[in-house]
């Protein structure tokens, strides 16, 4: 996993989250799916701590069942910031704080971008689409 950023690795371990929801879930191979998403997050504060070593920052990622993630940070020069993917952002000028403003914004945009693009559809109108694509691909 160290070829990935941790951007990456922090996006998965949402994705994986949101379908949690008791924390008893489990992927195919059995594995509970808050262990999964545990190790995700170490494994992207691990990534981005490396990238920020030189500067003296250090920060923690954390993924909630539900999707929910929280991202602390502390500077060398005694400065903290504090990220959460509902919205609620204390950032410092810190290169580090930047480039996870970035990402939790991006993640909040394109949440806001799924929910303007979900459809409802009842059974009829479901079979209706169906039927006209299988006709679509048998005569054409």
């Amino acid at each position: 996993m160290s070829n990935k950023t941790w951007q990456q690795l922090a996006a998965k371990a949402k994705e994986i989250a949101k379908r949690i929801i008791n924390g008893d879930e489990e992927d195919y191979k059995g594995e509970r799916l808050i262990h999964i998403v545990e190790r995700l997050d170490i494994f992207a504060s691990d990534v981005l701590n490396k990238k920020y070593a030189n500067n003296g920052s250090v920060g923690s990622i954390h993924t909630y069942a539900g999707g929910n993630q929280v991202i602390n940070t502390k500077h060398s020069d005694g400065s903290e910031g504090s990220f959460n993917s509902n919205g609620n952002n204390n950032p410092t000028n810190n290169p580090m704080d930047v480039e996870i403003e970035d990402y939790i914004n991006r993640t909040l945009d394109e949440s806001r971008i799924m929910k303007k693009n979900t459809i409802k559809l009842n059974e009829s109108q479901l079979r209706q689409i169906v039927a006209e694509s299988i006709k679509r691909a048998l005569y054409n």
